[in-house]
């Protein structure tokens, strides 16, 4: 009916509910029917009416971690960067600094290292920008342990402490939990048993 804009979000949803489940081929089935649907609306004008931004971008973030996860780093980055160029021109900062850290994540299982850290930066660069400081903890553990691993052990301590204090004040326990094993990453280096 008059509120075909729904159809966008129950389609996105149904890819983050199969991703949930770990069924990440059907989760990218479900990405691709999203796409198709979007790419079906002729007219520019008439996707912004009835496409959220929000929705499309999230949509790039998504494909952009499966395809990492399903080890197809090289197509990930292609699709991040296009959901990078969309957030950008939207002035989502929210997601820009989301898909950065997810860049760099993507660099990272590649092992280069050097796009890793330079895609953190990046991200850390615009936090004043960033109104979700939820979000921050999804960068600082990355880069904590990125961090960890070239020795560099007080910053990467300051980053991991920081994503454990806000995941704690927003009560993220995924969040929580990945930046506890990060802390306990760094101890082992310090043989902090």
């Amino acid at each position: 009916g008059k509120r075909i804009y729904r159809k966008y979000f129950l389609l996105l949803n149904r890819a983050i509910y199969l991703e949930d489940l770990n069924r990440k081929e059907e989760a990218l089935q479900a990405l691709e029917e999203l796409k198709i649907a979007i790419n079906k609306i002729e007219n520019t004008s008439e996707v912004f009416q009835n496409v959220r931004m929000s929705v499309i971008v999230k949509m790039y973030r998504m494909y952009a971690k499966l395809l990492n996860e399903l080890e197809m780093p090289y197509k990930a980055v292609e699709e991040c960067e296009k959901g990078i160029r969309i957030a950008w021109l939207n002035n989502d900062f929210d997601r820009v600094f989301t898909l950065w850290t997810t860049m760099g994540t993507i660099y990272y299982n590649i092992g280069d290292y050097e796009n890793t850290e330079k895609f953190y930066f990046k991200a850390l660069d615009i936090r004043p920008k960033v109104k979700e400081e939820f979000l921050y903890p999804f960068n600082y553990v990355n880069l904590g342990t990125l961090l960890i691993q070239q020795k560099k052990l007080q910053d990467a301590k300051q980053y991991i402490e920081d994503a454990i204090e806000i995941s704690r004040i927003y009560k993220d326990d995924l969040a929580l939990t990945e930046s506890l094993m990060a802390m306990g990453q760094w101890c082992i280096q310090q043989k902090l048993y």
